[in-house]
């Protein structure tokens, strides 16, 4: 899946949809639209099927520290080379990205509150105050 279209599946959900204007929707609907989003969500509903299937048919090799750290090094520049790149072409690489960083970031959010309205009141691991803030 390309650079744009897992920023789109990221960021469009039903009430997202459901907002857009009758054109853009077409829009949607023709590239690849409702056929697309089946697809994706095929791909995340078989997550845990696929994850056994790798660990049964691949071999992991443990990295030397020194060769790791190499990997997590360009690892964490590939990203905004991408970035930049795509800006360079005129393409809204900063905005995209910037796009879904709000929303994992959302997403971090609300998987944090649901955590704390599961434990206790009065209990480690929940703020005194937290059902008055919000918890990042």
């Amino acid at each position: 899946m390309d650079f744009y279209a897992r920023a789109f599946v990221a960021t469009m959900h039903k009430a997202a949809c459901a907002r857009l204007s009758p054109g853009a929707r077409q829009a949607v609907d023709d590239n690849p639209g409702m056929k697309g989003a089946v697809i994706a969500g095929q791909g995340v509903d078989d997550a845990g099927g696929k994850l056994a299937r790798r660990k049964a048919t691949s071999d992991v090799i443990k990295l030397a520290p020194d060769e790791r750290a190499k990997w997590d090094a360009a690892g964490q520049t590939a990203p905004q080379a991408c970035i930049a790149m795509l800006d360079g072409e005129g393409l809204p690489g900063s905005a995209s990205s910037a796009t879904v960083q709000g929303y994992v970031e959302d997403c971090k959010a609300m998987r944090n509150r649901a955590r704390l309205r599961q434990v206790p009141p009065g209990l480690p691991g929940r703020p005194k105050d937290a059902s008055a803030r919000d918890v990042r």
